[in-house]
């Protein structure tokens, strides 16, 4: 018979935090199960292990510490899994993204729409060198200017005062080109570059991931693999989860030869790992359909549109409400805000 707990999640339509409970079904999926008075039942996809969801759901390890601030909505790709609700054309000027940034003692993620369109973004980052340093991802199209690279890399933060925060983000054909030409930029410098993201959709991916990350395994500190998570309207039978990546991933290495580990001490949406000779971290995303609050924790956090600072996620959410109009620009109340002190 199954047995379930009980959690905090939103609604999925309004944003309104309520109960859920977390249901390990007689099928052995795990589910997550929630009532909203305005909108009815709804009922998600957790997980597609049992064994797994249990062992890892306790651990307190989350994601790397830092604090994410939109620094433009404008965007040079259109990925059908993309997070952000809008395209507008204003950007923030740098007193307001440093004045931002001073409020936070841990490194800035430099995200929104796409960061190197941004013309003065070595500007921006070297004001932020003083104030822990800054990160980014990026599709990489704005580093295809050698000068613009060596601006940026000399102006980034760094891990262990040689590896660049530079996080390249693969998004299969719509940029690849772009992927390799940049490394093959990054190489050139003799230059590293932390964690290159790997946007997979299909666990066929996998093996051209494993691939590139080999050759170039010599300018890149480690890779991540993101599932394709899309927040606001993902269905379960296309959802990759990390149980699917993981299973995936050992019958390849046994396959091949080479070793595989995990690291349990992590949690069902983030986790280091190491094939062969390759450092991984795996990530997957909640949405609005399955996030679970009670289980979330604070890092990396993010100020929402309407005040709020909260975990990066959740205020991915909180933003795609008011882009609905489910909420109308206001800062939430408490029973429609998560409280962290």
């Amino acid at each position: 018979m199954a047995h379930r707990f009980t959690t905090v999640s939103v609604c999925p339509e309004c944003a309104v935090e309520l109960p859920a409970d977390i249901v390990f079904a007689d099928d052995g999926m795990v589910c997550m199960e929630k009532r909203c008075d305005a909108h009815g039942e709804f009922r998600a996809l957790v997980e597609k292990d049992q064994a797994f969801y249990a062992r890892l759901r306790g651990s307190t390890k989350g994601i790397y510490p830092g604090h994410f601030i939109d620094v433009t909505t404008r965007c040079n790709l259109n990925c059908p899994y993309c997070y952000y609700p809008c395209r507008e054309s204003q950007d923030p000027s740098i007193e307001r993204i440093v004045q931002e940034a001073r409020c936070y003692p841990v490194p800035t993620y430099l995200t929104g729409g796409e960061p190197t369109l941004r013309k003065d973004l070595p500007d921006l980052l070297q004001r932020l060198q003083q104030h822990q340093g800054a990160a980014m991802p990026t599709n990489g199209i704005g580093l295809l200017d050698m000068d613009f690279l060596k601006a940026v890399l000399q102006r980034i933060g760094r891990y262990d005062d040689h590896i660049a925060r530079i996080a390249l983000s693969w998004h299969g054909a719509l940029n690849e080109k772009v992927f390799r030409r940049v490394l093959e930029n990054v190489r050139e410098l003799n230059e590293r570059i932390s964690g290159p993201i790997f946007v997979l959709r299909e666990l066929d991916e996998l093996p051209s991931f494993l691939a590139i990350a080999k050759e170039y395994a010599d300018c890149i500190d480690f890779a991540r693999i993101h599932m394709a998570t899309d927040i606001w309207d993902a269905q379960d039978h296309r959802q990759l989860f990390m149980s699917d990546i993981l299973k995936y991933l050992a019958g390849h290495a046994k396959d091949h030869g080479v070793d595989f580990a995990w690291n349990a001490d992590y949690s069902t949406y983030w986790m280091p790992a190491r094939f062969g000779n390759v450092r991984l971290t795996l990530a997957r995303w909640f949405t609005r359909h399955d996030i679970d609050l009670g289980y979330l924790p604070l890092n990396p956090t993010y100020r929402a549109k309407n005040g709020e600072c909260t975990q990066l996620i959740y205020g991915f959410i909180i933003n795609e409400a008011m882009q609905r109009g489910w909420i109308k620009g206001r800062r939430m109340d408490e029973q429609m805000a998560v409280k962290h002190g």
